[in-house]
């Protein structure tokens, strides 16, 4: 700034313009830094997620199953993670009318722990909307424990 003459508004104007661009470009910097790090958590959450390799996705929930599954909500106040091992059994149940499957395995389809679907499992016994009708070694077989559509 020394080097221009105090009389001169123009290039008084013309350095501080300069310094004014130069802290916008800093703090753009800065701030693309900062995005370039929420990026890349985002990214590792996402992938967190992602259904895991070899897994088969999620099937569409039918008409006929998300009825029942509405129902169950609604009459029995189902929590969230009762609601989410519903909606992997329901399927099955509808099908073929039991379910035979370790805890290990519908944790492993619905994302859940083995302990919150056990808790799942028994909440949805209780509820009625499940019965068991049969024990093998530490898997438990159910059918439907109430009528449905």
């Amino acid at each position: 700034m020394s080097d221009i003459p105090h009389h001169d508004p123009y290039g008084l104007l013309a350095v501080e313009t300069q310094a004014m661009l130069a802290a916008i470009q800093e703090r753009q910097t800065e701030t693309l830094a900062e995005l370039a790090q929420t990026s890349a958590r985002m990214t590792e959450l996402l992938r967190r997620l992602a259904p895991l390799p070899g897994l088969p996705p999620r099937p569409t929930l039918l008409p006929a199953t998300m009825r029942v599954l509405d129902r169950w909500r609604r009459e029995h106040r189902l929590d969230d993670a009762a609601c989410t091992v519903a909606s992997y059994v329901l399927p099955r149940l509808l099908e073929q009318g039991a379910l035979i499957a370790p805890p290990e395995l519908i944790a492993r389809r619905t994302g859940l722990t083995v302990e919150a679907t056990e808790t799942a499992l028994r909440s949805l016994v209780r509820a009625g909307c499940l019965e068991p009708v049969a024990e093998r070694g530490e898997t438990t077989a159910y059918r439907m424990g109430e009528p449905h559509d």
